[in-house]
């Protein structure tokens, strides 16, 4: 359980970190 929610939050901080990479990229 305490796992699933730590996975979770490491894909949420990924995506967040992608997104901040791209953004400036596309602009």
């Amino acid at each position: 359980m305490k796992s699933k929610i730590q996975k979770t939050l490491l894909c949420q901080r990924l995506l967040e970190v992608m997104e901040n990479d791209i953004i400036p990229k596309t602009r």
